[in-house]
Parts: C-alpha cells; structure tokens; sequence
C-alpha cells in the first residue's frame, strides 16, 4: 500500500538522510519505497535545494531508479515513435530522475492559453508569432544564454523554464512546443552555429531568431550567416530537422557542456545517447 509524505515525516528525513548507519539508510530507503513518486519528488527536491544534504539524496535516488532512466529513454531512441515533449522530458529525467512531464505540460498549456488571450482573429502565422514572442520574452522574460555559458542546464527544458533563460537549442524547443499547441507546425532549423525555428506555412517562409529575442529573418539573411562563416550557403541547409534529429542534437550540446565543465561521466553518457539516434536511423534507413 503506498504511503502518503506528511509534514512530520518530512522533518524526520530531513533529520535523518545523512545518517550514515545502515540500520536508518535501509529504514529510509523502505519509506521512500513506500512513498513511490511523492517519495522520489521529495529527494530531488532536497537535491536541488539543500546543498549539504543534496549528496545523500542522490544516493536515494540512485538506489530508487538505478538505470531505469537510462534505460526508459533508449527505449524510446531505439523505438522512433518521436514525441518532442515526451523525448525532452526522458532525456532530462536520466540526469534528474524525478522530473514529470506534467511539471512541463502545466507551464506550456499556461503560456498558450495567455497567447490565445492575446491573438486577435483572423490573423496571418507571423502575427500570430509575434504574440508567442511577446509572452514568451517580454511577459515572462526569457532571454538566449551566450554560448560561452558552460551550465548544462541550458540545454534541459525544464531548467530553462525554471531560470527563463537557455541555449537556442531549448528555446527553439519551447517555442515550437507553445506554437505546436496554438495549431502552428514550426521547425527547427539547425543552420551551422545558429539554430532558429523555421516557419514554412504561408506563401514566403520565415525564420525566428531565439538568439534575438524572437526576432524575424528571411532567408537572406540565413545565407548572409552562412557565407560570413565562409560555408557554403546552400538551401538545403535551411531544411527542417525532424523530431529525432532535434533531440539528438541536444543531446550533442550536453556532451559539448558536460566536457567543458569536465563531467566524463555525463560525457560519455549522451554520447551513448547520440549513438543511439544515429543507429536507430541506420536501421530504419538500411533495416
């Protein structure tokens, strides 16, 4: 029978985490069991807010979910039933295991519905964008971190929402979630060095520009960017990137930051998860 996580047996895990005899280690562990997800909220609560205690609790939370994670979100890669949201949350969760997609869904649902307060009908995709630039970067404020910003979580959503600031990669994401809930299909575009959200459903396609606030680009603009880093500036680079490939490519971001802040470990981690992208496509190309 599943427990339920009240006040009092909050202070008492608080008393207890760090207790480094096994009789209370296994005692606790029991309870988290007990708890289920209130159990694995709590530690990864603790984890992120307690900086003393943040060690024991990711021993729990290790012993509670093991590879689990790991394992759920290859499971996913190898299965190619690509669900952008979905892909985003099972990607965070291998690093932070208590993380809900509802954690997610609630603050979307919350900014297109304050879109849609603002969208005035009938009206063309681009005004419509230009609302979504509104809530997003000037009612909620997020902003682009520069690339030289070592911090992983500029990659993972969750963490972008919560510090309303991200790399272009996890921004794109969020737009394109948001508009993807207001009926408008965006793409990501992942022009080299510069990734912006693609839209190509009125009659002279445009591009938004994460790294600027929103701002709007036409595609000469994106050539001007190419041929400024002396790279061929072929069309077929401003063509939209499937579901996978986005995930894919944030996980590619992660090795990126995780060696640069020297975390071999996490390194080699979404290594393996880049891998696995790249040979689910070879076996759905070549099966």
């Amino acid at each position: 029978m599943k427990s339920k996580l009240v006040p009092a047996k909050e202070k008492a895990f608080i008393r207890l985490i760090d207790d480094q005899s096994p009789i209370v280690h296994g005692a606790l562990l029991k309870e988290f069991r007990a708890l289920q997800q209130e159990g694995i909220r709590f530690l990864n609560a603790v984890s992120h807010k307690n900086k003393q205690l943040a060690p024991h609790a990711k021993v729990f939370l290790k012993e509670l979910l093991g590879e689990d994670t790991v394992s759920e979100f290859i499971t996913f890669i190898r299965g190619m039933d690509y669900d952008l949201e979905q892909g985003c949350v099972l990607m965070e969760r291998t690093i932070n295991p208590g993380l809900e997609l509802a954690e997610i869904t609630v603050f979307l649902d919350a900014v297109s519905a304050r879109c849609r307060e603002l969208i005035v009908y009938p009206s063309s995709i681009r005004e419509r964008c230009r609302v979504i630039n509104r809530v997003l970067f000037h009612e909620c404020g997020f902003c682009c971190n520069p690339d030289y910003d070592t911090n992983p979580n500029n990659v993972f959503l969750s963490k972008t929402i919560e510090r309303r600031q991200g790399f272009a990669i996890s921004l794109s994401i969020l737009y394109i979630l948001v508009a993807k809930r207001l009926d408008i299909r965006l793409e990501l575009i992942d022009i080299p060095g510069y990734i912006m959200v693609g839209c190509f459903l009125e009659k002279q396609p445009f591009y938004v520009d994460l790294q600027s606030r929103g701002a709007f680009r036409v595609a000469d603009e994106l050539y001007a960017i190419l041929v400024s880093q002396n790279m061929d500036p072929n069309v077929s680079r401003f063509g939209p990137s499937n579901t996978g490939e986005i995930i894919s490519l944030a996980c590619q971001q992660l090795v990126e930051q995780y060696a640069l802040d020297n975390q071999a470990q996490r390194v080699d981690l979404f290594a393996r998860f880049v891998d696995e992208f790249e040979h689910a496509h070879y076996r759905h190309v070549i099966p």
